[in-house]
């Protein structure tokens, strides 16, 4: 009777110590050359980018990305306030409109026009996302 208590509490602290990993292993964001693909991706699907402009994207959405998460990570260390969260909005804001005036300076105003539109999209999706998690689901 006592292995099988031990046996059920190792058996338990090994089933959370696995969900603990895989949750936290799912709580980490996309490698930053990831994000950067899967926007000229999904940009490739809504206009023809040429070979040079593809070239001239990548580094601009890599380092997009790498400045959001490295934001983020640095406003959320530590238990966020809420004046933390709105500083970080700001700045996210402020880090968009710089990646949206580099691409801006790479595009021509049509293709342009697409990629406002994809990003107001992308913005839109995560606003979504946020409040499910906010309701809980």
């Amino acid at each position: 009777m006592r292995h099988s208590l031990l046996l059920t509490a190792l058996l338990l602290a090994a089933v959370l110590l696995l969900a603990a990993t895989q949750s936290r292993a799912q709580m980490q964001p996309p490698a930053p050359e990831a994000v950067a693909e899967k926007t000229l991706h999904d940009l490739s699907g809504r206009i023809a980018l040429t070979p040079q402009e593809t070239t001239a994207l990548r580094p601009i959405l890599t380092e997009a990305a790498r400045k959001r998460q490295a934001l983020v990570r640095a406003k959320l260390a530590d238990r966020p306030n809420p004046r933390a969260l709105l500083g970080l909005r700001d700045e996210l804001r402020a880090q968009a409109r710089e990646t949206e005036a580099r691409l801006a300076a790479v595009l021509p105003p049509e293709k342009m026009t697409v990629v406002r539109a994809y990003l107001e999209e992308r913005r839109q999706e995560a606003r979504a996302r946020l409040a499910a998690a906010r309701r809980g689901g």
